[in-house]
């Protein structure tokens, strides 16, 4: 995504391609099969060239990938070439899906929204950091259904409320009485103990 124009995108494209084309033949496919997986990927190279020579809102365009993408598919270099304005437009989308993540399966990335929250005015973090973790939580909506005894294990399992990597930045440790009155207030008391144990361990060790 270089903005000055310069593509190297899309002579990796081109490389990509002729790559795809001689490992189908190495692997064995038979010719019949082989044409039909390229006819259906000509389509998407197609498709994939007439995107890339269009014009594109970056913004939306890592809005999009953010909801679409595999997240260790995600790279932290993307959202590093925004401005300042763009990376405020982009944080109240990548810090809650940033916590669905397996905690340190996209370490680059995680840093990077560590250190973007903690480089913006304190107030407009502490506002994205909330907003985002009280969405984050509201996305558990079988967490309230569940049975006394599965609830401990969807905190630590699915949630990952005691290794939360963005629990590292020092917003999360500004706001963590106000963090921990929105989880006893969404999630009941049986949770603040193992947030605490989450903040504690990134105070320690680090996620």
């Amino acid at each position: 995504m270089d903005r000055r124009g310069e593509s190297p995108e899309i002579e990796r494209l081109h490389d990509s391609w002729s790559q795809l084309e001689r490992e189908l033949g190495e692997i064995g496919v038979e010719p019949e099969q082989c044409g039909a997986i390229l006819s259906a990927f000509y389509r998407y190279r197609d498709e994939a060239i007439a995107y890339r020579l269009s014009e594109v809102d970056v913004v939306q365009e890592l809005k999009l990938q953010i909801k679409n993408c595999y997240y260790k598919n995600l790279h932290a270099e993307w959202f590093a070439e925004l401005d300042s304005g763009e990376i405020i437009e982009i944080l109240p989308f990548l810090v809650p899906m940033s916590m669905h993540w397996d905690p340190g399966g996209n370490l680059p990335l995680v840093n990077f929204v560590n250190v973007a929250l903690d480089a913006l005015p304190r107030d407009l973090a502490r506002k994205i950091y909330l907003d985002a973790f009280t969405r984050y939580l509201r996305g558990f909506g079988y967490y309230e259904r569940a049975p006394a005894g599965e609830k401990e294990r969807i905190l630590r399992e699915y949630m990952w409320l005691d290794r939360q990597y963005v629990f590292r930045s020092g917003t999360a440790q500004e706001n963590r009485e106000e963090l921990q009155d929105t989880i006893r207030g969404l999630l009941g008391e049986g949770a603040v103990p193992i947030y605490q144990e989450g903040l504690a361990r990134a105070q320690r060790t680090g996620v």
